[in-house]
């Protein structure tokens, strides 16, 4: 039962914001093997990666290498590509 002219009174409440810490990058450095330009967004860290063409080395996040190093090319070419397509990463030595 409502009574006229009064408000429902409202309960407030306390939030608290917690300030979680970005995840550590540790670098990784990856090679690209087919020759394109490609922007690619890391599964886990959720970071952009630019590569430019054949050869071309970055640093990745070192959660993002292994789902990196699964990605293939195409899957049922007529040439070279196989059931499982071509590779597009590799690991680059890491130069002392």
């Amino acid at each position: 039962m409502e009574i006229a002219g009064k408000m429902p009174k409202h309960r407030t409440r306390n939030i608290e914001v917690v300030e979680v810490p970005e995840p550590e990058f540790i670098p990784k450095k990856l090679r690209l093997l087919i020759d394109a330009n490609l922007k690619i967004t890391g599964k886990y860290s959720g970071r952009n990666y630019l590569f430019n063409g054949a050869g071309s080395v970055e640093d990745v996040d070192q959660i993002d290498v292994e789902w990196l190093l699964e990605r293939r090319q195409g899957g049922r070419q007529c040439c070279g590509g196989g059931a499982t397509g071509n590779v597009v990463f590799e690991l680059a030595k890491e130069q002392p």
